[in-house]
């Protein structure tokens, strides 16, 4: 009853039925009733030119000329590009010479004075509203008409519709729901009639093989626990019930994460718990002593001051919005309330001054539990269903390019194989058989949900296809009327252009029992088709009893003959495939080069950030001691980068010099590189679009994206016999445990090898790079590297 503002409702839903749910509120209240909440979009650097330039009538490619000397930093202002470079914009100044251009002088006093003005409105993402009456009688409402009809939002933002008496609903589309639901499906599509229905829900949250996971820090497409920091963290502290797991939720973000190391060390070392009064051991106990959620500070006010729900609701949000003048006023309420309960007015002071923080950074434990619910829930299905969870994390990720590679990485990286599609075993989004993970058909480019859930009803119900022909055979049988009752084939050409191109037949024998490869499918299709077409058609018309029995039936059906083609290379049937996906499925281009990689390859995707921050500190550190240009240029180490070059770019610069970019792809991503005019006019002739190439370079962290300069190509197929000199091993810089060290100092001295150890430790700002003893070297195995990675205060391992 105390409660002054409206509640806020985040209600978070299966993604793949949000729009149900959000017709369902419509039905259930009334199309009156409900409506969304307006967006308004601003004029931005980049949009202000645009939009000036085309009422101006300046040309196209100059207007996109200026656009792209904008930089990508989202806080940057158009004064920013006039302005000379600083700290906080070091691509400031990137349109100055342009500004007082007569061309564009125009252009730019108009631009500054829209800068920032509305541009357009939209709807709000996720935000709705539901009215006690129609939503007239409270707030204007308008109409937007889009692909999926027309939809009713209120005119006024969020922040407005509060005062007019309206609540606002978040309805969020939570991926994770979906990927509980396709793993449901998969497990229940395969298991044993006598087994009962698997319900993720109704798992034990006590599960030793799921905490076993969280403790190892296995928690990559681990719902809220992916990061490599939470894996970290998860190793130092191994959690043993599902309270550990909310209290890691709540402390992983901004603010709550300074006090992670005093939550660890409360439960490994109890000497270091402190509460700020005897009488909170009981509210603050399950958490060692830390606030870490806004109800505790909630209690605690109650427990000290002897506020009440409400009041301690009031402290709570003055404490949060951080406003001086209201906070003022709560603390004293605070006091006084406290010296009433009998503590001293200095120690009520000190119990309100260690509250102000955890206040601000707490999070609301009802929101963690929920969340981390979740959270052990898909550690339980990456636990004890490997492969169904992979499928499932595949089926949600099935239109991504980005997100489709790396669960596929992931996957094969824990021993699941994934193949590309097939008529025979691929359902419509990806499916375990036989412990493999099959490619879903909603996945190619070009399907369409509904060709694919053709092709897989027409195999289940009438067995599996046993030849290309019996494929498009049986295919083509199946109709569906339009609007105009014309019959259209429910899969249509490009659908098996693409199946071909993909794999999808690869398993499928000639009659003669061989198989037929890409191309010979792709050269045979259209005849192919139009051969079954005819025959499909004289069936129609009755002509079918020409044929005679069935056995010359099903003769003059495979009567067709194949024109066979030469397969291509291997390297190209990847790429087609890669074109169809978005991403490689049945090989990949690098594959042949993974022991050369792992042997030799110092720099790539994963790695790169880290180096070129130490790189970028190293140099920083010369030039303060007075360096010349010229050491500077020449500073730093040489790495080694091996994979296929993409989007090569070149350029003339002001001394007419050509020099070039490109993008280098490897197993996890992609990193720039560049070559500068010597390197380029050298290595120009020698490198192709699609290439795979190994190149010598240093890495230039100077700049918000890193990148490799090119000093030299390097024989790619030779560098499997190169061996790595030393391994080294990044430190957590919130580790300071004496006894740890003596752990990763026994387990080097058991694992002697040839390499020599270097530890790099962060203490502060600055980095510091210590070699270990003479007398430890260690091999670098995959199988020691693995072991050393898992240490719980490693945060990196790399070998040069």
């Amino acid at each position: 009853p105390e409660r002054v503002s409206m509640p806020d409702f985040d209600v978070d839903m299966d993604f793949d039925y949000r729009q149900d749910i959000i017709q369902h509120t419509r039905d259930l209240y009334g199309e009156k009733k409900v409506g969304h909440i307006v967006t308004f979009g601003t004029l931005k650097p980049k949009n202000v030119i645009a939009d000036v330039g085309r009422t101006l009538g300046i040309p196209l490619s100059e207007v996109n000329m200026l656009k792209s000397k904008v930089s990508e930093n989202l806080k940057t202002k158009l004064k920013n590009c006039f302005e000379p470079p600083t700290e906080k914009f070091p691509d400031g100044g990137q349109l100055a010479e342009f500004r007082h251009d007569p061309r564009y002088e125009k252009l730019f006093d108009l631009a500054e004075k829209l800068e920032g003005c509305k541009r357009n409105t939209g709807l709000h993402a996720s935000g709705m509203v539901i009215g006690l009456t129609e939503l007239p009688d409270w707030a204007p409402v308008f109409a937007i008409t889009d692909k999926d009809g027309t939809k009713i939002g209120v005119q006024y933002t969020m922040d407005i519709i509060e005062p007019c008496g309206l609540v606002k609903f978040d309805y969020l589309g939570l991926k994770t729901l979906s990927l509980i639901r396709y793993a449901e499906e998969i497990i229940n599509h395969h298991k044993k009639p006598e087994d009962p229905e698997f319900v993720c829900a109704n798992v034990s949250e006590t599960d030793p093989k799921t905490f076993e996971l969280f403790k190892r820090g296995d928690s990559v497409a681990v719902f809220q626990f992916e990061s490599p920091g939470m894996q970290k963290i998860l190793r130092q502290f191994q959690p043993e019930k599902l309270e550990d797991l909310v209290a890691l939720n709540a402390l992983y973000r901004p603010g709550p994460m300074d006090y992670i190391p005093n939550y660890i060390d409360g439960k490994w070392k109890p000497e270091t718990i402190h509460y700020p009064d005897p009488c909170l051991e009981p509210i603050l106990k399950e958490t060692y002593g830390v606030m870490v959620y806004q109800e505790q500070v909630m209690q605690v006010s109650q427990r000290i001051a002897g506020f009440s729900l409400g009041g301690a609701d009031m402290l709570r949000r003055a404490m949060g919005k951080k406003k001086p003048e209201v906070l003022m006023g709560k603390k004293k309420e605070f006091i006084e309330g406290a010296i009433k309960q009998g503590f001293t007015e200095q120690h009520a002071d000190e119990i309100f001054e260690i509250m102000i923080p955890f206040a601000g950074y707490g999070f609301n434990k009802s929101h963690a539990a929920a969340y981390s619910v979740l959270a052990y829930r898909t550690g339980y299905l990456k636990a004890n269903h490997p492969a169904e969870f992979m499928a499932a994390n595949l089926t949600n990720e099935i239109t991504s390019t980005d997100g489709l590679p790396a669960y596929i990485e992931e996957a094969r990286s824990m021993g699941i194989p994934v193949d590309a599609p097939d008529v025979n075993r691929s359902n419509v989004n990806f499916d375990v058989v036989d412990g493999r993970i099959v490619f879903g058909l909603r996945g190619i480019k070009g399907m369409g949900a509904s060709a694919a859930s053709a092709i897989v009803n027409e195999r289940e119900k009438n067995g599996p296809y046993t030849s290309f022909i019996d494929f498009i055979t049986r295919i083509g049988a199946l109709v569906e009327k339009d609007e105009d009752g014309r019959e259209k084939t429910l899969v249509n050409k490009k659908a098996i252009e693409v199946l071909i191109k993909t794999g999808g037949f690869d398993n499928l024998p000639d009659k003669d029992g061989s198989k037929l490869n890409r191309p010979t499918l792709l050269e045979n299709m259209e005849a192919a088709l139009e051969y079954i077409s005819d025959i499909l058609e004289d069936k129609k018309k009755g002509q079918g009893d020409l044929f005679g029995d069935l056995e010359e039936e099903e003769q003059t059906y495979t009567a067709f003959k194949f024109k066979k083609v030469d397969d291509i290379p291997n390297m190209e049937l990847l790429n087609i495939e890669k074109e169809c996906i978005g991403c490689y499925v049945s090989g990949h281009p690098l594959d042949s080069y993974k022991r050369a990689i792992e042997r030799a390859v110092t720099v790539c995707s994963s790695n790169i950030n880290r180096i070129a921050a130490e790189s970028k500190a190293e140099k920083d550190a010369l030039q303060a001691s007075g360096a010349k240009f010229w050491q500077l240029r020449d500073s730093g180490k040489s790495y080694i980068a091996l994979g296929m070059i993409t989007g090569i770019r070149e350029i003339t610069t002001k001394k007419g010099d050509r020099m070039a970019f490109a993008k280098l792809n490897d197993y996890d991503g992609q990193i720039d590189i560049t070559f500068f005019p010597k390197v380029w006019e050298q290595l120009k002739l020698q490198i192709e679009d699609s290439g795979i190439y190994a190149f010598k370079g240093k890495v230039d962290g100077s700049r918000d994206t890193p990148s490799l300069i090119i000093d030299s190509l390097e024989n790619a197929d030779e560098l499997e016999n190169h061996s790595s000199q030393s391994v080294h091993i990044m430190i957590d810089s919130n580790f300071n445990n004496e006894a740890g060290i003596a752990q990763l100092r026994d387990f080097l001295f058991d694992k002697m090898g040839s390499c020599s150890v270097y530890l790099h430790i962060n203490m502060g700002n600055n980095p510091y790079i210590i070699k270990a003893n003479e007398q430890i070297t260690i091999s670098a195995t995959d199988e020691n590297l693995k072991a050393l990675r898992e240490v719980s205060f490693v945060k990196e391992v790399w070998c040069e």
